[in-house]
C-alpha cells in the first residue's frame, strides 16, 4: 500500500510540475504581469511575474510595432523594475486601478533613477496604475538626443506618480528635436523633497512637448528645507495646455526661498513658483484650473513666471496664494505673473 501512494505521489508530482510550466507565445497580443502566474490550480500562459523580466522579453523578443502592438494587463500588487519603450514600439499597459497597481523603483540599474525611460517614436498608452519612484531622480525620463528624431505619442489615464526631484524630466529638453505629444486625463503628479541624494528639490513636470492635461493634479511640495532653491510645479519650454485640475506649489515650514526670479544654478527659475514658462517657444494656456502658491514662511511667491519672450494664457481659473499670514509683519510678495523679459 505505501508503495502504491508513494507511486501515485511521483506521477502527481510530475503532473503538477508539467501544468506549472506556462507557455508564452512570443508574438502574443495580449500577457499579463501578475504577482502569481498560478491560480486556481492552474498556470496562466503569456503570464510574467517581474517588470525586469517582462521588460526583457518586450525589448529583446516581442519589439511591438504598430502592426503588432502589445497590450500588457497588469494585477494588483506591486512591481519593482525598470521597464522602456522606445524605436517604434505600440504598447498599452493597464492596471488594475492606481490605488492597487503599482510599479516600484528599484534602486538597481537605470531603477536606480527612474521607472520609466521613453524615446525615440514610442507610442505608449498607460491607464489605472500608480508609478512610485520615491528616492530616485524623475519617475519617467525622456531621453531624446539631438540625434535622434523625437516624436514619442504617450496617453495617460488615472495615474498617479509619486517621485523626489521630477515626475517626468526630458533630459535635453530642446523644443527644436521634438515632435512628441503627451496626453493626461483624470491624473496625479506629485513631486516632493526628503532631503535624499536626489530629494532636494520638487520639479514636478519638465517638457518642450506639446501637453494636453485634463483634470489632472499637478503638485510640486517641499516641506524639507533642503540646499536647492527650486520648487515649481510646471517648467514648459513648449506648448503646454491645462484645462480644469490643478497646479500647486507648496512650502512648509523652515523653508526659506529667495524671490522668484530666473536661475542660472539648474533648470527652471528659483524661489516657489506655480507655472514657469521660458523662451519664445513656451506656450501655455490654463483654463477653468486653480493654480495654488502657498508658503509657511514669509516667501515671496509667483503663480506664473516667464523670461525670454515666453507667452502664458490664463483664463477662468482661480489664483489661492499665501504667504505666512499674508499680514504685513508676516508675509512676502503676492505676484500672479512676475515677468522677466
Amino acid at each position: 500500500m505505501l508503495k502504491k501512494l508513494i507511486g501515485l505521489g511521483l506521477i502527481l508530482g510530475i503532473i503538477y510540475s508539467t501544468s506549472s510550466i506556462a507557455a508564452r507565445d512570443d508574438s502574443a497580443a495580449i500577457v499579463e504581469l501578475r504577482t502569481s502566474c498560478f491560480e486556481l490550480n492552474a498556470v496562466i500562459d503569456n503570464c510574467f511575474e517581474s517588470l525586469d523580466e517582462l521588460n526583457t522579453w518586450i525589448q529583446g523578443t516581442r519589439n511591438p510595432g504598430p502592426t503588432d502592438p502589445l497590450v500588457v494587463r497588469i494585477g494588483p500588487g506591486t512591481f519593482p523594475g525598470f521597464f522602456n519603450c522606445k524605436g517604434d514600439q505600440h504598447i498599452s499597459l493597464i492596471g488594475s486601478g492606481s490605488i492597487h497597481t503599482s510599479l516600484k523603483r528599484t534602486g538597481a540599474g537605470y531603477g536606480m533613477l527612474s521607472v520609466m525611460e521613453l524615446k525615440d517614436n514610442c507610442n505608449l498608452s498607460v491607464q489605472d496604475l500608480k508609478i512610485d519612484n520615491i528616492g530616485g531622480l524623475g519617475a519617467i525620463n525622456v531621453a531624446d538626443t539631438t540625434t535622434s528624431t523625437f516624436n514619442i505619442l504617450s496617453k495617460w489615464e488615472n495615474v498617479e506618480i509619486i517621485t523626489t526631484g521630477y515626475t517626468w524630466v526630458e533630459e535635453h529638453c530642446d523644443p527644436a528635436i521634438t515632435g512628441s505629444k503627451h496626453f493626461w486625463t483624470g491624473s496625479k503628479l506629485t513631486s516632493f523633497t526628503d532631503g535624499s541624494t536626489f530629494g532636494h528639490f520638487a520639479k514636478t513636470y519638465v517638457s518642450c512637448a506639446e501637453n494636453w492635461f485634463h483634470a489632472t493634479e499637478i503638485t510640486a511640495i517641499k516641506d524639507v528645507d533642503t540646499s536647492s532653491v527650486q520648487v515649481a510645479a510646471l517648467l514648459i519650454l513648449g506648448e503646454t495646455h491645462v484645462y480644469g485640475g490643478v497646479i500647486r506649489a507648496i512650502t512648509g515650514n523652515g523653508v526659506v526661498l529667495p524671490s522668484p526670479a530666473p536661475y542660472s544654478g539648474g533648470a527652471g527659475p528659483q524661489g516657489l513658483v506655480a507655472i514657469y514658462a521660458a523662451n519664445p517657444g513656451a506656450n501655455v494656456h490654463v483654463h477653468g484650473a486653480g493654480i495654488d502658491v502657498l508658503s509657511d514662511e514669509s516667501n515671496d511667491v509667483a503663480a506664473i513666471l516667464t523670461e525670454n519672450n515666453a507667452h502664458v494664457h490664463v483664463m477662468e481659473s482661480s489664483f489661492n496664494m499665501s504667504s505666512c499670514d499674508n499680514s504685513q509683519a508676516c508675509g512676502g510678495t503676492l505676484q500672479r505673473i512676475a515677468n522677466h523679459g
